[in-house]
C-alpha cells in the first residue's frame, strides 16, 4: 500500500501540516493523506522534504511571542508606575494622573509596536510558505528516492 504514495502527495501534505501549525511526522503525514503509507515510507519522503526545501523554510520570528511579550510589557508598566513621584498633600493631583497616564501610554506603545512586529513576521512567513506550495503541487514528477 505504501507504493501508492508519491512524493509529491508526501511534499503536498507536509506544505499543508506546516501551514496548520502541525508537526509533519509520520503520523500526522499518515493522517493527511487518509491512513495511506507505511512509517518507514513516509519518513523517507519527510527527509526527502527537509533535505530539498529545509534551508528555504522560514525561521520561528524573532520576536517573543505576544503573550509573554505583553506579560513583560505589563510587569515593566507596573515597575514603571512605581517610580512615578507622588504629589506632595499641597499639590494637586492632576500633574500625578498626567504622570501616570503618560508612562502607561508609553508602554501601551511598546505593545502595540511588539505585536505590530509580531504580526510583520507572521506575514512574511505566510507569504514563503504561500509560494512553496505552488512549487511542490505543480511538481510534475516525483523523483524516486534513494537511500
Amino acid at each position: 500500500m505504501s507504493a501508492s504514495i508519491t512524493q509529491e502527495e508526501v511534499f503536498t501534505a507536509i506544505v499543508s501540516l506546516l501551514g496548520e501549525g502541525k508537526n509533519p511526522h509520520h503520523l500526522n503525514v499518515r493522517k493527511a493523506l487518509g491512513g495511506r503509507g507505511s512509517g518507514p515510507h513516509l519518513s523517507r519522503f519527510i527527509r526527502a522534504f527537509y533535505a530539498q526545501y529545509g534551508r528555504t523554510m522560514v525561521h520561528p520570528p524573532k520576536v517573543h511571542p505576544p503573550k509573554r511579550r505583553v506579560e513583560e510589557s505589563f510587569d515593566q508598566l507596573l515597575t514603571s508606575l512605581r517610580t512615578v513621584k507622588r504629589p506632595e498633600p499641597h499639590e494637586g493631583t492632576a500633574a500625578y494622573l498626567t504622570a501616570v497616564f503618560e508612562c502607561i501610554g508609553t508602554n501601551l506603545d511598546q505593545i502595540f509596536v511588539a505585536l505590530m512586529n509580531w504580526e510583520s513576521e507572521l506575514n512574511c512567513r505566510e507569504e514563503r510558505l504561500s509560494h512553496l506550495e505552488p512549487k511542490l503541487r505543480n511538481k510534475k514528477s516525483a523523483a524516486p528516492l534513494t537511500k
